[in-house]
């Protein structure tokens, strides 16, 4: 996110990364959504998927991170969702949303902390390498 000047706004670095998720509405309706993620920082993360969130819907969020046996829960809320478009003719909708989060579980939050910066530490090896 960045502003009227060009300055990057965010507190955290966002890091590219694909990881499978499922989200359900606390409120309303209950189904699980799978999706996957396109980025994640310790604040917020961006997914892809066929539902259009709208803002402000408060999501549980199953994080399933690699080599780890349990998915890590956290809570949100959508900031903003947008429709993608696709260059396949007859490909249904697909949605990008923003998450900003609110609660990571206790139990695993250390575990998800720990994700996140071995994709910081993973990123910038790759720059350094070229």
């Amino acid at each position: 996110m960045t502003d009227k000047a060009g300055m990057e706004r965010r507190k955290y670095v966002r890091l590219d990364a694909e990881v499978k998720i499922n989200c359900v509405e606390i409120k309303g309706q209950k189904k699980k959504i799978p999706a996957l993620t396109k980025n994640i920082s310790v604040q917020g993360i961006c997914f892809t998927s066929k539902k259009e969130f709208k803002p402000k819907t408060a999501l549980k969020v199953s994080v399933f991170i690699p080599h780890y046996w349990k998915p890590i829960q956290l809570e949100g809320k959508v900031v903003w969702c947008r429709v993608v478009k696709s260059n396949k003719p007859g490909a249904s909708a697909t949605f990008d949303t923003g998450v900003k989060l609110l609660e990571i579980e206790k139990s695993n939050e250390s575990k998800f902390f720990m994700y996140v910066l071995d994709k910081v530490v993973e990123n910038y090896s790759r720059k350094m390498d070229k």
